[in-house]
């Protein structure tokens, strides 16, 4: 009905899906999305009107991010859930009497498998911000530099490479000698609050749940029209890192993207901070290790 009475040349079914992603249909975050993009957005129904929407959102103070805040700083058991998710990609197997209370707010789903998920892509975000200003609070901000400016090019794109340079440098400065627990547990929120800064106000991230797992995690960045995918993972030596590039391949083939970036976090005492470029099933990968 709304594209019969305004024809804004949406594809109906493409946006449908997108706002699914988004919001795993919670009302509150469907109609709020439909909303900015008609009002605020020129009725531009597409991906990137998508992406400015949902960090309008973000950026919001509301009654609904207000009781998600309160309610997992009022149950630990339940802010330890929600860490453990999405920091560490822990895989909890859903029990009704345990998990009920996650499930109750509208905090927490459960996948076909039974394993606990963060309902929607939104709250997700919204948590992985919070984490960050607690992690920022308590230990300082990741960094002192002007960001934008060195990590942004002449033409408006995001220099990643230097971007990842920089995180090493910041790690082998401030983190080489952080018991290897610390890091990781907490390498992934480091990265994180390193990188939101810099894409602030212009850029989008998400993390991309079907990659989170307990020694890797993919995160997608979207800035000036163009994609970049970052996996971070634990380093277990050659034949596993093997595994996890060509892990990244496949979804860089799934995001139909040539070129991706990979941190490793490498806790051997003799490491050495490399960066190096290499070729990979026809794709490029960046790749760190920290």
């Amino acid at each position: 009905d709304y594209e019969n009475d305004y024809h804004t040349g949406m594809d109906i079914k493409s946006m449908a899906k997108k706002i699914r992603e988004y919001t795993s249909g919670y009302p509150y975050l469907v109609s709020k999305l439909c909303y900015i993009i008609d009002e605020k957005l020129k009725r531009n129904f597409s991906e990137n009107s998508l992406e400015q929407a949902t960090r309008i959102i973000l950026n919001e103070n509301n009654t609904l991010f207000d009781d998600l805040i309160k309610n997992i700083t009022r149950f630990p058991k339940l802010y330890n859930i929600l860490e453990r998710i999405a920091i560490e990609g822990s895989e909890i197997t859903y029990n009704s009497d345990a998990h009920n209370l996650g499930i109750m707010y509208g905090i927490l789903n459960k996948n076909l498998k039974y394993k606990l998920i963060i309902h929607n892509k939104i709250f997700e975000l919204r948590l992985y911000n919070y984490f960050i200003a607690k992690q920022e609070i308590e230990q300082g901000s990741a960094l002192t530099y002007k960001y934008e400016a060195q990590f942004i090019d002449d033409s408006g794109d995001l220099d990643m490479e230097l971007i990842l340079m920089k995180f090493q440098e910041l790690m082998k400065a401030e983190y080489r000698n952080t018991d290897e627990r610390f890091i990781e547990r907490e390498g992934r929120l480091l990265f994180l609050a390193f990188l939101k800064p810099i894409i602030n106000g212009e850029g989008f991230y998400f993390v991309e749940p079907e990659t989170r797992k307990s020694n890797r995690m993919d995160i997608v960045v979207t800035f000036n029209q163009k994609k970049f995918v970052i996996e971070l993972k634990i380093w277990r030596g050659e034949k596993y890192a093997q595994e996890g590039r060509e892990q990244l391949c496949n979804y860089l083939e799934f995001q139909i993207l040539d070129k991706g970036y990979m941190v490793f976090f490498n806790f051997n005492k003799n490491k050495k901070y490399e960066f190096v470029n290499l070729k990979v099933n026809n794709k490029e990968i960046f790749e760190i290790t920290v």
